[in-house]
Protein backbone atom coordinates (compact mmCIF):
# COMPACT_ATOMS: atom_id res chain seq x y z
CA UNK A 1 0.00 0.00 0.00
CA UNK A 2 0.86 3.87 -0.93
CA UNK A 3 1.67 5.98 1.87
CA UNK A 4 -0.18 9.62 1.38
CA UNK A 5 3.19 11.52 1.18
CA UNK A 6 5.02 8.96 -1.72
CA UNK A 7 1.58 10.17 -3.88
CA UNK A 8 2.66 13.86 -3.64
CA UNK A 9 6.14 13.16 -4.51
CA UNK A 10 5.06 11.65 -7.13
CA UNK A 11 2.40 13.76 -8.33
CA UNK A 12 4.96 16.92 -8.38
CA UNK A 13 7.80 14.60 -9.78
CA UNK A 14 5.03 14.32 -12.96
CA UNK A 15 3.90 17.80 -13.19
CA UNK A 16 7.42 18.36 -13.48
CA UNK A 17 8.44 15.95 -16.22
CA UNK A 18 5.31 17.30 -17.81
CA UNK A 19 6.11 21.25 -18.40
CA UNK A 20 9.62 20.24 -19.37
CA UNK A 21 13.34 20.19 -17.55
CA UNK A 22 14.17 23.29 -16.13
CA UNK A 23 17.65 25.06 -17.25
CA UNK A 24 21.05 24.58 -15.14
CA UNK A 25 22.37 27.63 -17.14
CA UNK A 26 21.60 31.09 -17.20
CA UNK A 27 22.57 34.25 -20.17
CA UNK A 28 24.59 37.12 -18.81
CA UNK A 29 25.27 39.59 -21.04
CA UNK A 30 27.86 41.90 -20.69
CA UNK A 31 27.64 45.28 -22.19
CA UNK A 32 30.15 48.03 -23.00
CA UNK A 33 32.48 46.54 -25.39
CA UNK A 34 33.97 49.33 -27.57
CA UNK A 35 32.48 49.56 -30.99
CA UNK A 36 33.99 49.39 -34.42
CA UNK A 37 33.15 49.33 -38.07
CA UNK A 38 35.02 45.81 -38.93
CA UNK A 39 37.16 43.94 -37.04
CA UNK A 40 38.58 44.78 -33.82
CA UNK A 41 43.19 44.71 -34.36
CA UNK A 42 43.28 41.95 -31.83
CA UNK A 43 40.41 39.57 -30.66
CA UNK A 44 38.98 41.00 -27.24
CA UNK A 45 38.18 38.15 -24.61
CA UNK A 46 35.11 38.41 -22.29
CA UNK A 47 35.77 36.13 -18.54
CA UNK A 48 34.01 35.97 -16.11
CA UNK A 49 35.43 34.35 -12.92
CA UNK A 50 33.37 32.92 -9.50
CA UNK A 51 34.71 33.97 -6.61
CA UNK A 52 36.14 32.06 -4.11
CA UNK A 53 35.08 31.11 -0.74
CA UNK A 54 34.99 28.72 1.70
CA UNK A 55 31.94 26.14 0.41
CA UNK A 56 32.06 27.44 -3.07
CA UNK A 57 34.02 25.52 -6.26
CA UNK A 58 35.69 28.03 -8.85
CA UNK A 59 34.24 29.01 -11.70
CA UNK A 60 35.08 30.26 -14.86
CA UNK A 61 33.79 30.58 -18.66
CA UNK A 62 35.11 33.22 -21.33
CA UNK A 63 34.05 34.10 -25.02
CA UNK A 64 36.44 35.37 -27.76
CA UNK A 65 35.44 38.47 -29.86
CA UNK A 66 36.92 38.67 -33.15
CA UNK A 67 34.40 40.94 -35.18
CA UNK A 68 32.82 44.13 -33.46
CA UNK A 69 30.16 43.51 -31.00
CA UNK A 70 28.80 45.83 -28.55
CA UNK A 71 27.88 42.85 -26.31
CA UNK A 72 29.08 39.41 -25.37
CA UNK A 73 27.28 36.67 -24.05
CA UNK A 74 28.34 34.39 -21.39
CA UNK A 75 26.58 31.06 -20.46
CA UNK A 76 26.51 30.05 -16.41
CA UNK A 77 24.88 27.74 -14.02
CA UNK A 78 22.12 28.92 -12.37
CA UNK A 79 23.98 29.32 -8.88
CA UNK A 80 23.71 32.36 -6.37
CA UNK A 81 27.36 33.68 -7.07
CA UNK A 82 29.67 36.59 -6.34
CA UNK A 83 31.85 37.00 -9.80
CA UNK A 84 34.32 38.85 -11.45
CA UNK A 85 33.55 40.19 -15.47
CA UNK A 86 36.45 41.50 -17.21
CA UNK A 87 37.60 42.39 -20.63
CA UNK A 88 40.76 42.56 -22.14
CA UNK A 89 42.86 42.07 -25.46
CA UNK A 90 44.52 38.71 -26.11
CA UNK A 91 48.19 38.46 -26.34
CA UNK A 92 49.72 38.03 -29.44
CA UNK A 93 51.88 34.91 -30.04
CA UNK A 94 55.66 33.59 -32.04
CA UNK A 95 53.79 31.70 -34.00
CA UNK A 96 50.81 34.32 -34.95
CA UNK A 97 47.96 33.16 -33.04
CA UNK A 98 46.51 34.54 -30.01
CA UNK A 99 46.61 33.60 -26.78
CA UNK A 100 43.06 34.66 -24.43
CA UNK A 101 44.40 32.67 -21.63
CA UNK A 102 47.09 35.44 -21.35
CA UNK A 103 45.09 38.74 -21.99
CA UNK A 104 45.96 42.58 -21.09
CA UNK A 105 42.86 43.55 -18.92
CA UNK A 106 41.36 46.36 -19.82
CA UNK A 107 37.65 46.41 -17.53
CA UNK A 108 36.60 44.73 -14.90
CA UNK A 109 33.46 44.63 -12.71
CA UNK A 110 31.75 42.59 -10.08
CA UNK A 111 28.25 41.13 -10.47
CA UNK A 112 25.90 39.23 -7.87
CA UNK A 113 24.20 36.70 -9.40
CA UNK A 114 21.20 34.46 -8.05
CA UNK A 115 19.59 31.56 -9.28
CA UNK A 116 16.78 33.00 -11.66
CA UNK A 117 17.02 31.36 -15.35
CA UNK A 118 16.59 34.88 -16.49
CA UNK A 119 19.40 36.78 -18.39
CA UNK A 120 21.71 39.08 -16.30
CA UNK A 121 22.90 42.11 -18.25
CA UNK A 122 26.59 43.40 -16.67
CA UNK A 123 27.79 46.63 -17.86
CA UNK A 124 31.77 46.99 -17.97
CA UNK A 125 33.31 50.22 -17.95
CA UNK A 126 34.14 51.85 -20.79
CA UNK A 127 37.76 51.25 -22.62
CA UNK A 128 39.42 50.96 -25.64
CA UNK A 129 40.43 48.70 -28.32
CA UNK A 130 42.35 49.18 -31.49
CA UNK A 131 40.03 48.70 -34.29
CA UNK A 132 41.29 46.68 -37.74
CA UNK A 133 42.52 48.99 -40.10
CA UNK A 134 41.20 46.78 -43.17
Amino acid sequence: MLRPGFLCVAALFVASCERGVASTTRPVEVIGLPTCKGAYARPIVVRLDRDRSLFEDAFSTHVRIDGSAQQATLVVPRLRMHATVRAGLCTATSVGTWDCEAASWLASTTVDLDSRAAPAKVTLPTFEAACSKR
